[in-house]
């Protein structure tokens, strides 16, 4: 745990005064399919939906070391923080918009945590959730960096998180 901590720390540190510059591009539907692929191993692809509305490349003004680590974040999460054999769906739309979904572990979670979860150190339930506190805060400020939005909804049943970039860049 001090190694985890040690590592998202520096890693946070390091974010904090992060900028996109104007020469990065990214391929949103190729980053996630990356960030997904090492995680098909059999019971997993059972659970991790992605479905894009853009079937071709879709680029975004970005870094892709950070959007990666950022969707890998988001979806190891949801993996953590969901029962077992529940999907989880992610889906990428025409508006810039990336929605992770699963159904929620924790059903004392609700709407008014929403905006704590990206505070670093927090852990709603500690004895439910394992980890630092930190990895939130990390997925919080690279989406800054790129400019972009970062909403959660909670609900009676499902936890969904949205990143929405402002622009795209191009498709082919």
């Amino acid at each position: 745990l001090i190694e985890d901590i040690t590592s998202q720390l520096l890693r946070l540190s390091q974010i904090e005064h992060f900028k996109v510059t104007a020469k990065e591009f990214v391929d949103l539907n190729e980053t996630i399919e990356e960030v997904i692929t090492p995680m098909d191993r059999a019971e997993l692809s059972k659970r991790i939906k992605f479905h894009s509305l853009n079937k071709d490349t879709y680029f975004i003004n970005g870094n892709k070391e950070y959007i990666f680590m950022c969707f890998r974040n988001l979806i190891d999460n949801a993996l953590k923080n969901s029962p077992k054999d529940s999907p989880i769906q992610i889906e990428l739309d025409k508006s810039n918009c990336v929605t992770i979904k699963n159904e929620k572990l924790n059903k004392n979670l609700n709407q008014s945590h929403a905006s704590e979860i990206f505070h670093k150190f927090k852990r709603i339930d500690k004895k439910l959730y394992e980890g630092s506190g930190l990895g939130l805060a990390v997925v919080k400020r690279i989406v800054e960096a790129h400019d972009a939005d970062i909403a959660v909804q909670i609900d009676d049943r499902f936890f969904s998180v949205s990143v929405k970039f402002k622009t795209k860049i191009a498709t082919n």
